[in-house]
């Protein structure tokens, strides 16, 4: 763990350094800072929860919140796995949950409105697509209506990630990176939702996919598998979404302010 610890504590530095610079550019409350205060305040969580599965320091806390009494060593060892396990997990939830909201509001505001009524009816206009080729009743097509999104921050994730990658495509070294990215952000979502389902992918189809020499295996209504799952795996996989979140930032042309609405709440 002491190297794992090291190296969040560099990204700790590196993304404390990366927002006094981009205060230089941005307003204090735009969104093109406050994602990386958000992950900086992340990481920071998660260094100071893997230091309490360092094995002297969690027998203390035991003790403490067990009025002393002894633990046995196996024991133990299950109580620090399952401390690591739901600091991942954290982690997980934590990071993407941030990565949403900065995908969320600098789409808004570079979409134009064409774009972002496309997002909003797209299930309509599907399913509106294939029952036109069907006799139905009027009234019924009417009731379609309600398949409409009525506000953009409702739009699935995966739809404005791919939409707002498919408009930097040109900027990637390549299209393998390209198709990589999209493909790993995908991942993260399903990661993310499987965790919120106890590890228990909800799917249809059987998915198998690789990054970053990580093997992902999900078979519906089966735990998760991740091998090699190794200690860092999490921590890398949130060092990649930050990477992407400032080649996002490095490559959208807007001016204007992406005011944080989560600001003056949580910031």
């Amino acid at each position: 763990m002491k190297m794992l610890k090291t190296e969040i504590l560099i990204e700790i530095k590196f993304l404390q350094n990366l927002c006094t610079r981009l205060k230089e550019r941005f307003d204090h409350e735009d969104m093109r800072i406050s994602v990386f205060d958000g992950f900086n305040a992340i990481l920071c969580n998660y260094f100071l929860e893997i230091g309490l599965t360092e094995q002297e320091y969690f027998i203390d806390t035991y003790k403490t919140i067990y009025n002393n009494k002894s633990i046995a060593k196996s024991n133990l060892e299950t109580q620090i796995r399952n401390h690591i396990n739901s600091a991942n997990s954290q982690l997980v939830v934590d990071s993407w949950s941030n990565f949403e909201l900065f995908i969320s509001y600098v789409s808004k505001c570079i979409f134009n409105d064409e774009k972002k009524r496309k997002l909003l009816e797209e299930d309509y206009v599907e399913i509106s697509n294939c029952l036109n080729k069907h006799e139905i009743d009027t009234s019924d097509i009417n009731c379609l209506d309600k398949l409409k999104i009525r506000a953009f921050h409702l739009v699935q994730s995966s739809r404005k990630i791919a939409s707002l990658l498919k408009v930097l495509k040109t900027k990637f070294s390549s299209d393998s990176n390209y198709k990589d990215t999209l493909g790993f952000l995908t991942n993260y979502g399903r990661l993310r939702n499987g965790i919120h389902s106890n590890f228990i992918f909800h799917g249809q189809k059987e998915v198998i996919c690789l990054y970053d020499k990580i093997t992902y295996s999900y078979k519906p209504n089966e735990p998760i598998i991740m091998e090699p799952l190794v200690e860092d795996t999490f921590y890398n996989n949130c060092k990649r979404l930050i990477g992407i979140c400032i080649f996002i930032i490095e490559n959208v042309v807007y001016e204007q302010k992406i005011y944080d609405p989560t600001y003056l709440i949580t910031k």
